[in-house]
């Protein structure tokens, strides 16, 4: 089930699970892809975090490009804990790190490492974007 191999329980991979759908798409005698429009799964705090994460990713850049290590403290210290509730264990490692730079206003760190942390939150969200379109 995609839906729960985003999470990356048991080493899941979500796109052996894509890849069935788009070949029961391309081909119908492999199978059929059924769609289940509801989703009943998933609780308001994961809808939550995919609808306002490219808002609270724009916020921690400007906080990064406006010297604001207060709030971008705050917001990653935030983002950390919201990552690690819903099982992104490598983007919560990520944001706890910029945490730690935060409070030691180490911008250096911050700007150096700014980078893979947008690389790790596009892919994150990604994923998020292909399980709230896969209904």
């Amino acid at each position: 089930d995609v839906k729960q191999s985003i999470y990356g329980f048991r080493h899941t991979d979500p796109t052996i699970f894509i890849g069935k759908v788009d070949s029961y798409t391309k081909d119908s005698s492999q199978g059929k892809a059924l769609s289940l429009k509801s989703n009943y799964r998933s609780r308001k705090e994961i809808l939550d975090f995919c609808n306002g994460f490219p808002q609270e990713m724009q916020k921690v850049n400007a906080y990064r490009q406006n010297n604001d290590i207060n709030n971008y403290t705050i917001l990653v210290h935030a983002l950390k804990s919201n990552c690690r509730m819903l099982g992104f264990t490598s983007l919560g490692e990520m944001f706890y790190q910029h945490e730690l730079a935060g409070k030691e206003n180490n911008t250096t760190y911050i700007n150096n490492n700014f980078d893979s942390l947008i690389s790790e939150c596009n892919k994150v969200y990604g994923l998020l974007l292909n399980y709230k379109n896969r209904g």
